[in-house]
């Protein structure tokens, strides 16, 4: 039995690392999201899409990955395949797609129902619609841009990721 005024020595504890079976699955992801992000894998990218009719075409632009509150464009080229002049070409956006952001700018101006009218188009001819834009909803919002003339449609899908 030890004198008044001497202590026992602390006893060894044998020190171990015990993760639940969640943090054991949490861990590879912490350590990927990282590296992801060095190889580009969250930062903004671009992609085009294309749909040709027997008289008009289009070739779209558009972000496929952007930061929430980043600005960016959506640019339609559309072309005159046929041989006579076009009147009326209109360049029309989903609903759908646009809903998911901020700050939407056509030019040309865009009508109410979110399309563009691109008058007096002539063989060969190819004129461009640009949309511009910032990430306002976190996820994914696809839709499809439709160009129509009286008698030839087409229309391309377009797909963009909005990052927290």
């Amino acid at each position: 039995m030890p004198e008044s005024g001497e202590s026992q020595p602390a006893a060894e504890l044998q020190r171990r690392v015990v993760l639940s079976t969640k943090q054991k699955l949490g861990l590879p992801v912490l350590f990927a999201i990282p590296l992801l992000a060095l190889f580009g894998v969250f930062g903004e990218s671009s992609s085009r899409a294309s749909a040709e009719g027997e008289m008009i075409g289009e070739t779209v632009t558009y972000p496929t990955r952007l930061h929430y509150r980043q600005t960016s464009t959506v640019a339609v080229e559309v072309a005159n395949h046929s041989r006579s002049l076009i009147d009326t070409i209109r360049v029309a956006f989903d609903k759908g797609y646009l809903v998911r952001f901020a700050g939407i700018r056509f030019e040309p101006s865009e009508t109410s129902d979110l399309s563009v009218p691109l008058l007096n188009v002539k063989p060969g001819e190819i004129r461009t619609v640009v949309v511009e834009l910032s990430g306002e909803k976190y996820g994914r919002s696809t839709g499809r841009v439709a160009v129509k003339s009286a008698h030839d449609s087409v229309a391309a899908t377009i797909s963009t990721f909005v990052f927290p």
